[in-house]
């Protein structure tokens, strides 16, 4: 089971930006986000379960990754969320593995970020994570493309297009779209400052 929902919804919301409170540096409240920090290491110390401390695990990660941009320190945490994830929680274990993934990519260890997105893609799909396993193959895609395979990255961004437009994943199909054009959706957003 994944962490309290309020925890979840505020995370989402610093991310995207929907939560009233952001303010700030960067668009965040320190205090904000401190508590939010504060809140997912109750959530790991109080965990009944090794999923639910996976959970706390993974948004601990997410949180340093994306709201302290403390990208060394994620995957530390990310590394305890796919052991319990792999005790028996795909969806778990299929974010876990993106993200480490995603740092991999970073790092430019493409085999691995391939090998890890490739199994994550899986675990969606074993879910029935549809639109999730759709995001997944974009990564892939972007990949596809890195190594110089333009008309694999293109196939599969097409399919990824066709897909989410069937499911209604406006979004997700923006976003494939947009690839085809030629952007990179591992590209952090360009500031407007």
């Amino acid at each position: 089971m994944s962490p309290s929902p309020p925890l979840r919804h505020e995370y989402v919301g610093q991310i995207t930006g929907a939560d009233t409170l952001q303010l700030g540096p960067e668009g965040k409240a320190l205090e904000v986000i401190t508590d939010l920090r504060r809140r997912a290491e109750d959530l790991r110390e109080q965990a009944l379960d090794e999923i639910s401390r996976g959970w706390a695990e993974m948004y601990l990660g997410l949180i340093a990754d994306n709201l302290f941009a403390e990208r060394d320190a994620a995957p530390d945490h990310y590394r305890p969320a796919l052991r319990a994830g792999e005790a028996g929680d795909d969806l778990l274990a299929r974010e876990a593995l993106r993200h480490l993934g995603d740092h991999d990519h970073d790092h430019g260890d493409h085999e691995r970020a391939r090998e890890r997105w490739e199994r994550a893609t899986a675990l969606g799909a074993r879910a029935g994570a549809v639109p999730g396993t759709l995001s997944q193959q974009l990564l892939l895609a972007v990949l596809a493309r890195g190594t110089g395979d333009e008309a694999g990255a293109a196939a599969l961004a097409q399919e990824i297009v066709r897909w989410a437009a069937a499911l209604g994943a406006v979004h997700l199909e923006a976003q494939a779209t947009a690839f085809l054009a030629g952007a990179d959706p591992t590209e952090p957003p360009e500031s407007h400052s």
